[in-house]
């Protein structure tokens, strides 16, 4: 069931008005007061929120929430910070988290490769663990979406500067053998 707002007879001459005057509904409608909910958080305090997720990219909306509390006495919720950070255009994503090698460690890499590259199926190993993927996927950052759009990496590319720039150092070796058959 829609509820109906009564207006006293100035606010409906004021918005008859308004439409006399060849305005459109939605422009009338925008400057007349509205019902609903009163937002709980400014527009200065939105900044705030989106502000301190920039500072500290891991932090979560937990920690923001509990941020805002300490800086503004206000309590917010965690769907509140996570809509704030959205219109803020942050979104929860995963970090990327690379080895930063040099042209040195790149080098060594290639050679090891080149070396190495004979090896038969039954001679290959590896002493420790690892993972094609870049991250384990449990933390998330806060990341705007301008960040994401020229960072993805095809991981169908077989040139050794890719390569090294995504994969760690055991599934770099593993990822190299395996393209090299």
């Amino acid at each position: 069931m829609s509820f109906r707002h009564h207006i006293d007879d100035f606010m409906r001459g004021r918005i008859i008005g308004k439409i006399e005057e060849e305005r459109k509904i939605t422009d009338v409608a925008r400057e007349t007061a509205r019902g609903g909910r009163v937002r709980s958080t400014t527009p200065a305090e939105d900044r705030y929120i989106v502000l301190s997720a920039k500072r500290n990219r891991r932090t979560t909306a937990h920690q923001v929430a509990n941020q805002f509390l300490a800086a503004s006495g206000k309590q917010i919720s965690l769907k509140t910070v996570a809509r704030r950070l959205r219109g803020g255009g942050l979104y929860a994503r995963s970090p990327v988290v690379c080895v930063p090698l040099t042209r040195q460690h790149r080098t060594a890499r290639l050679q090891w490769c080149r070396e190495h590259h004979n090896w038969t199926e039954h001679g290959k190993f590896s002493d420790e663990s690892f993972s094609l993927s870049s991250d384990c996927r449990r933390q998330l950052i806060w990341r705007e979406v301008i960040l994401l759009i020229g960072k993805k990496i095809s991981r169908r590319r077989t040139d050794i500067r890719h390569a090294v720039s995504w994969c760690g150092p055991a599934s770099f070796n593993y990822m190299w053998l395996r393209m090299g058959q």
